[in-house]
C-alpha cells in the first residue's frame, strides 16, 4: 500500500482506504443513490430533454501528494464550479444535466509510473462506469443521453464506451458513438 507523505493520521488512513476502495473497487452499493454524490443541476429537470452525463475534468492538487481527491467542502466546491460552468456555458437549456462526483485522481497521480498510475485509473474508471451504470438504471428514464467530459472525464468518457459490449447492456441504448479529439 502506498503511504501518503505528511498527511495528517486520520487524513492518512482515511486516503489509504479511499485509494483502496478506487483501486479494488470496494464502492458502497449504494453510493450514487445517496444524492450528495451528485451535482445537483439549476436546471429544470423536463422528462421530455435529452440528457448530458458529464464527467468532470481533473481540479485537485494535494499540498500532501496525495493521489485521490477526498472531496473536502474545498474540493467539491472546485468541482462544483466546474460543472456548473460547463452546465451553463456548454450546453442549451434544452438538456438535463447529471454529472457524478466521482473520486478522479490529482495531478500529482500523473507523475506515477505507468504501472501504479494504471491501476488507479482502473479504479476510477469503475467508479465511473458504476455512476454511469446507476444513471441509466435509476436516473435516465429511457431519455436519450450525451456523454461528455473534459480532461480526465473525456478519458473516462472513452473507457465507459470501451467497457460496453455492442451487442448487451447500455450499448445498445446509445445508437452513436463517436469521439472528436480535444
Amino acid at each position: 500500500m502506498t503511504m501518503i507523505p505528511n498527511a495528517r493520521p486520520f487524513g492518512r488512513l482515511a486516503m489509504c482506504l479511499v485509494y483502496l476502495a478506487i483501486a479494488f473497487g470496494c464502492n458502497a452499493p449504494d453510493q450514487w443513490s445517496d444524492k450528495s454524490n451528485w451535482y445537483e443541476s439549476a436546471r429544470t429537470f423536463n422528462p421530455e430533454y435529452p440528457d448530458v452525463f458529464y464527467l468532470v475534468s481533473t481540479n485537485i492538487v494535494h499540498e500532501e501528494g496525495s493521489l485521490i481527491a477526498d472531496y473536502s467542502p474545498e474540493e467539491k466546491a472546485l468541482l462544483t464550479k466546474e460543472m456548473s460552468f460547463i452546465e451553463s456555458h456548454l450546453f442549451p437549456d434544452s438538456l438535463n444535466f447529471f454529472a457524478p462526483y466521482y473520486h478522479q485522481h490529482t495531478l500529482d497521480a500523473v507523475k506515477l509510473d505507468e504501472e501504479r498510475y494504471d491501476r488507479l485509473a482502473d479504479g476510477i474508471a469503475d467508479e465511473a462506469y458504476d455512476a454511469f451504470h446507476y444513471y441509466m438504471e435509476h436516473l435516465r428514464g429511457g431519455r436519450p443521453v450525451v456523454l461528455a467530459g473534459f480532461s480526465q472525464g473525456a478519458m473516462l468518457v472513452k473507457e465507459l464506451l470501451t467497457r460496453m459490449n455492442p451487442t448487451v447492456g447500455f450499448a445498445g441504448q446509445i445508437p452513436v458513438w463517436r469521439l472528436f479529439p480535444g
